[in-house]
């Protein structure tokens, strides 16, 4: 099979840092590791397929519509793939492959967010979470649902395809270490000041914030961070760098007796914590959002909503196997288990079937 993979412009796929381009990545790999030929979209300095082709895209998807792609994939022959996999930002590759005539497309929505435009169908969702979301109106960020979406009767009918990690490179640690990790964006939206207020309860207990402050905003909320836990001697925030950014990741989970993460917005799915988890490091996530999707209460960790519930699924955290982690996040998480869901939505396409 021939394949139109479009990921966002945002970042370079797969990215230094963070991002969703990681699982488009994850994809593009797994795809080509079973014989089918990837050509991929995505920002300048991204990688190539094995076996299959790279075209960097000049612009910021946000900000693309249909009509100016339509030239664009006319230029890079998307209309000679057999099927385009739309998981950029805005969803104009799918928009445009059906407005030049082909009509073997799906586009994934990598959070919760209805922003136009939006694929009218073969939406692909990351959790039920998000699916309801689309369902009930219920943006991640409370915005007003009819004002945010397009197409709101097709939305609901979006199918669940969970990210995928490399369980390869996310493996099994030695936990010999005894803080609690957070990895993640310092922002307000993934609950770092409840960590913060969390360790002042818990002064015995050794806490690292761990991050690479990308934006404006993300430096604003560090220099906040920093001056909260100024005077606190059981938290340390780590710069992790852009070099070998993903190698440090992966040997602050091995090493922590926990992940940590009280989200206090709806999250579509939380990739860190299926890192974490691989690594047969015990998750502790707010409940709500797709947490209860990844978190197996009281086996793979806890899900809380209190400062309390958290305080205690700390304390009770060496009642988790670490074993049980890893094994449930291969099974559930691993790449190819994401690339199997894909392939089988991809065969329900070029059938000519729709959701």
């Amino acid at each position: 099979m021939k394949i139109a993979l479009a990921s966002s412009s945002c970042h370079k796929t797969p990215p230094d840092a963070y991002g969703s381009e990681v699982t488009t990545w994850y994809l593009a790999e797994e795809l080509a590791k079973r014989g089918h030929e990837v050509h991929l979209f995505a920002a300048e300095g991204s990688r190539t397929p094995p076996g299959g082709a790279l075209y960097t895209m000049p612009l910021n998807l946000l900000d693309a519509t249909p009509e100016k792609l339509s030239a664009l994939q006319n230029l890079y022959r998307i209309s000679h793939c057999d099927l385009v996999h739309d998981a950029s930002s805005s969803h104009a590759f799918a928009d445009a492959s059906h407005d030049i005539g082909h009509d073997k497309h799906l586009a994934t929505i990598n959070g919760i967010s209805f922003l136009t435009p939006r694929c009218k169908h073969n939406v692909v969702v990351l959790s039920e979470a998000a699916r309801q979301a689309a369902l009930h109106g219920t943006p991640a960020w409370g915005l007003d649902y009819p004002k945010m979406v397009t197409n709101p009767g097709t939305l609901p009918d979006g199918v669940v395809v969970h990210y995928g990690t490399d369980t390869e490179f996310y493996n099994m640690g030695d936990h010999l270490g005894d803080y609690v990790i957070y990895i993640g964006r310092p922002h307000l939206s993934k609950g770092v000041h409840l960590i913060i207020e969390i360790a002042k309860k818990m002064p015995e207990q050794e806490f690292i914030l761990a991050w690479r402050a990308e934006y404006p905003e993300h430096l604003e909320y560090e220099a906040k961070y920093i001056s909260d836990v100024s005077d606190m001697g059981n938290v340390q925030i780590v710069q992790i760098p852009r070099e070998n950014h993903h190698e440090m990741k992966r040997e602050l989970y091995r090493q922590a007796k926990a992940f940590l993460q009280p989200t206090v917005y709806l999250e579509a799915f939380g990739l860190t914590a299926i890192e974490a988890l691989a690594c047969g490091t015990p998750v502790i996530l707010a409940n709500k959002g797709s947490a209860p999707e990844i978190v197996r209460q009281g086996e793979t960790g806890f899900l809380c909503s209190t400062l309390e519930e958290y305080c205690e699924a700390i304390r009770s955290i060496r009642t988790i196997d670490n074993y049980r982690c890893r094994d449930d996040a291969v099974e559930r998480f691993d790449k190819s288990v994401m690339c199997a869901r894909y392939l089988y939505l991809y065969g329900k396409v070029l059938e000519g079937r729709e959701w």
